[in-house]
């Protein structure tokens, strides 16, 4: 194996510009500045080769919140949400995810309106942005096998793979798609 050097210089720097990080400015209603926003936030899709679909969200929680503060992860059309028609996973400033029921909106736009995974979320993106001035990040896949990723904010860690099946399970071709900043999409195969 091979292990590259830790350059000390370095991880002084970023744990110096961690320590310096603000603290959320709840003057301005409660609501988070995209600068604010960011969390460990796991979300999941999935839509295996027989055709069943499932959506799962963990969070990263929020910080300077007053006990008992439920978000948005566990409250299914909100943070999550799967049907017959798809499943999304979203990540932000939860009260707003939860006023607009986000997860569930971007279904209702590939049931309702035949749209694929990524129109879907980019869909719901551009309304989140007109009544919310907060960063929000969205994973999908549609009953199709499309699969739609998207933020208003700069940056979410994402992957997706895609794979091509025999029908039985038995993976014949695929492709890994990640990236960690709008407009990165790097494509292994």
């Amino acid at each position: 194996k091979t292990y590259s050097k830790i350059d000390i210089k370095q991880l002084e720097e970023e744990f110096r510009f961690f320590k310096l990080m603000k603290k959320p400015d709840f003057g301005n209603n409660g609501e988070e500045s995209e600068e604010d926003s960011g969390s460990d936030t796991v979300g999941s899709v999935a839509l295996d080769y027989t055709g069943i679909l499932s959506a799962g969200t963990s969070t990263g929680g929020r910080g300077n919140c007053l006990p008992g503060r439920i978000g948005d992860s566990p409250i299914i059309g909100a943070g999550t949400y799967c049907n017959f028609s798809g499943g999304a996973s979203m990540t932000g400033f939860g009260e707003d995810v939860i006023r607009n029921c986000c997860a569930k909106r971007t279904i209702d736009l590939i049931k309702f309106n035949e749209f694929n995974a990524q129109l879907a979320v980019d869909r719901m993106l551009k309304e989140f942005k007109e009544c919310s001035k907060n960063s929000l990040g969205a994973i999908a896949v549609d009953f199709r096998g499309n699969f739609g990723v998207g933020m208003n904010g700069n940056s979410m860690n994402l992957a997706a793979v895609t794979a091509l099946t025999n029908g039985k399970g038995l993976v014949l071709d695929k492709e890994i798609h990640y990236g960690s900043y709008k407009g990165m999409e790097i494509i292994e195969k």
